[in-house]
């Protein structure tokens, strides 16, 4: 897992489709997301690892990782985080399921030059979830993506 979370924060990184993101971490809870980097950002968390193998053929392992967008906009703004708001944001105005549209575009079937791994697709996309910090008068929206890998052993 630990190779698979590295990979995905490094091509996150990398993709040109996703330059207008100020970072990508790897995080414990995907509702403690660290402020100090800036919105948008994306959070990636340990999903868990299941074996997937049948009796006489290759073991098979299927890894799934939550990739969290997440988005602020001030509390005068309603939805603006959802949809995006270049008035308030400008290159950095997407909203999640804009966002998340991007990400699954970059993710599907990209198996993250990791040699084992044989199918990357996207298995779960929640709604849209708010989390208030009302201290900072902020509202961040996060919309958590389910991506499923299966691999050899």
């Amino acid at each position: 897992m630990d190779d698979l979370l590295s990979a995905l924060k490094t091509a996150i990184a990398a993709a040109s489709s996703l330059s207008y993101l100020r970072g990508t971490e790897i995080l414990e809870d995907k509702t403690l997301p660290p402020e100090e980097l800036g919105f948008p950002f994306v959070g990636l968390l340990d999903g868990g690892t299941a074996p997937r193998s049948m009796p006489g053929q290759k073991k098979v392992e299927e890894l799934t990782v939550e990739v969290v967008p997440y988005q602020s906009i001030l509390l005068d703004s309603p939805g603006a985080a959802v949809v995006g708001s270049e008035a308030q944001l400008g290159t950095q105005g997407k909203g999640v399921i804009k966002i998340a549209k991007d990400l699954e575009t970059l993710l599907v079937d990209n198996f993250l030059n990791q040699e084992k791994i044989h199918f990357a697709f996207l298995s779960r996309q929640d709604k849209s979830q708010a989390l208030v910090n009302e201290e900072k008068g902020l509202l961040i929206v996060m919309k958590p993506l389910t991506f499923t890998y299966r691999r050899y052993v």
